[in-house]
């Protein structure tokens, strides 16, 4: 009986000892989603605004004060705008973050055709308001400060293709579509739940930190241990290292706040690398 009894403790004893993470470890990262309506684009978010080309809009400096323009090779840093917003589809679009620039935004001018960035004034608050509209993703940004509407438009040249306010209709129709992103930051986990040296289990566990739903998920990375099974999600494709695996289908979204968790076993065991390399995409 004495036997039995040490027996089953062991069991048990093992049984826990492999259902606690022998390791967890958490990345964070960003990805940007198509804002499809107006409900999509709050106060706060973080965009990138470009045209039906790819060209980006980006901010610049020159002299004492930024300005902005439009890149075909945005840098990171400067091709990103915090949105302000004023009223039911009226917003502003400026760049509170950056140290030296504080409170610049998107403004128009009666006496200029060319897009500029100026620093916030209440006095003049009517410079900072645009009117957007969403349509099946194609967004159109206008000018609500003259008399007629003006809408944001790419104007290309030779050498530099640059930015204005056009008449409506200001000559071709794909000049003045653009698509705004907005950014979506998350965080992967991954934990390791047993190792029993020719394979192990784990899990990986995707947190939405964002506020717009993440929709049917597919999660990248780079993994040096061979996966053979895989519990709420599905396998896409292997390439070496990396690995392609995405939603189950009843799992597709993680709203804002939420996470998913899906698990996999592997072989060989006696794990020492996490996996590395994440890329979350929304599709």
């Amino acid at each position: 009986m004495k036997k039995l009894s040490v027996v089953l403790i062991c069991l048990i004893l093992t049984s826990l000892f492999f259902s606690i993470p022998v390791s967890a470890a958490s990345t964070n990262g960003n990805m940007y989603l198509k804002v499809t309506s107006l409900s999509d684009l709050k106060d706060g978010d973080i965009v990138k605004i470009t045209n039906s080309n790819g060209l980006g809009i980006e901010w610049y400096k020159s002299g004492y004060r930024p300005h902005i323009r439009l890149s075909t090779t945005p840098a990171e840093d400067y091709s990103t705008f915090k949105v302000k917003k004023f009223g039911t589809g009226l917003y502003g679009f400026y760049m509170s973050w950056a140290y030296d620039f504080a409170d610049y935004y998107f403004t128009s001018d009666l006496s200029i055709s060319d897009v500029d960035i100026n620093r916030f004034d209440t006095a003049n608050e009517a410079a900072y308001k645009f009117a957007v509209s969403i349509n099946n993703g194609s967004a159109v940004i206008s000018d609500t400060n003259s008399g007629l509407p003006r809408d944001l438009q790419a104007y290309p040249t030779s050498t530099q293709p640059f930015l204005r306010y056009g008449p409506n209709p200001p000559g071709s129709l794909a000049s003045r579509i653009w698509e705004i992103k907005k950014l979506v930051p998350y965080t992967v986990t991954f934990a390791k739940t047993g190792d029993w040296g020719t394979s192990f289990n784990a899990t990986f566990t995707i947190k939405n930190n964002g506020n717009s739903t993440i929709q049917n998920w597919q999660l990248e990375f780079d993994f040096p241990y061979t996966i053979s099974s895989i519990y709420d999600a599905q396998y896409v494709s292997r390439s070496g290292d990396h690995y392609i695996l995405k939603n189950a289908g009843w799992n597709a979204n993680i709203a804002p706040g939420a996470t998913v968790t899906f698990g996999i076993s592997g072989n060989p065991g006696n794990v020492t690398s996490d996996p590395t390399g994440y890329v979350l995409s929304s599709n």
